[in-house]
This record gives structure tokens, C-alpha cells and sequence, in this order.
């Protein structure tokens, strides 16, 4: 037979519900920053609206992902990641890029340490649909 435990009073600490779940979940489970949606640099712009260029932090990882359109050939960078999202030195990623004539060929993206996502390949349309990258910050 069970014998009841008499109830215990849990005194005021002051905390509240959401600040324990996130001490609480920030040990189990990594820092999660969201879909964040960067200013693209001019000579790019938005390819398709349910495609927007797109980066997200989840712990040490971030994941790039999206599709641009060249706008103009005088610019390679696409955008700038804020710090705390870049890599220590620069990282290259196989992408996918359509050129002028339609053609649809493996692409070199790549991040410096500086934030700067750059496309290393002459296309018109680039694709980079989940594209993960690692390093600490």
C-alpha cells in the first residue's frame, strides 16, 4: 500500500515558467536562432519568393539555404552573415547555378571569415537548398 506524501511548498525564486523552460531546454536541446533573411548585395536579388536566401544558427552549426538571381556580373557576393554566424577561415559548398543559356551545372559557393557568401561561378540563377556548414564560434 501507498502511503501519500503530505504536499510541499516550493518556494519563490522569482523565476518564471518560460525563464525554466529555457534553463531547462537550453541544456538539452542547442541554441536555435530561426530563419533569419539577409540584405542581399546589389547584383543579386530574390529568385523566387518561396525560395528566399536564408540563413539559420542551430548550436554551432549554420545552414545556409535559398535561391538568387545575378542581377548584374560586377558583384560575387551575395550577402554578408552577421558575426557570431561565420566560419573561422573560408568554407566551399557545391551548389547549383543555372547559366544564360538555361543550363544547369554544379556551382562553387563559398564563406569567408569574414561573413561574405560568395558565388564562385559565372551562373545567372543559384541554388543552395540546405546547405550546412559547421564551426565554432
Amino acid at each position: 500500500m501507498r502511503i501519500p506524501l503530505p504536499p510541499r511548498e516550493i518556494p519563490d525564486t522569482g523565476i518564471t515558467d518560460a525563464e525554466v523552460d529555457e534553463i531547462t531546454w537550453g541544456k538539452i536541446v542547442d541554441y536555435d536562432s530561426g530563419f533569419q533573411v539577409p540584405v542581399l548585395a546589389p547584383g543579386w536579388a530574390p529568385s523566387h519568393t518561396n525560395w528566399l536566401a536564408r540563413y539559420r544558427k542551430l548550436g554551432n552549426t549554420v545552414t545556409l539555404s535559398g535561391r538568387v538571381a545575378r542581377t548584374t556580373t560586377a558583384s560575387s557576393t551575395i550577402f554578408v552573415l552577421p558575426a557570431g554566424y561565420r566560419p573561422p577561415s573560408v568554407s566551399y559548398f557545391k551548389a547549383i547555378g543555372r547559366t544564360h543559356a538555361g543550363v544547369y551545372e554544379e556551382a562553387v559557393l563559398y564563406v569567408d571569415a569574414l561573413g561574405n557568401v560568395v558565388c564562385g561561378h559565372p551562373v545567372t540563377t543559384l541554388f543552395f537548398l540546405g546547405i550546412s556548414m559547421t564551426f565554432t564560434v
